[in-house]
């Protein structure tokens, strides 16, 4: 029950932190690379790849979705590649 408990409150806390900064973080991904598909494809990217490190432990911090994104900008920038594995291939 309390791991439930946990996992409920996880979940409401990256919703909130979602809710509130989703647009923002767009915004900037948006200036960095000027394409608006690509900027989102990136942002939903950056929060998937956080969510899941908060499964391994990880605290849920404004500044890791931050640096999410920028990793995912630099790869993107540097190499276009296909979105799925960036971080699992050694860039995260």
């Amino acid at each position: 029950m309390l791991q439930a408990l946990s996992t409920r409150a996880i979940q409401q806390s990256f919703i909130a932190l979602f809710d509130a900064h989703v647009d923002d973080l767009f915004s900037y991904c948006l200036r960095r690379i000027s394409d608006r598909e690509k900027a989102c494809m990136l942002t939903q990217e950056a929060f998937m790849h956080v969510w899941g490190q908060l499964s391994e432990g990880a605290q849920l911090q404004l500044d890791h979705v931050y640096g999410a994104l920028d990793k995912l900008i630099e790869v993107q920038q540097v190499s276009p590649m296909p979105l799925h594995g960036i971080f699992t291939e050694g860039v995260g």
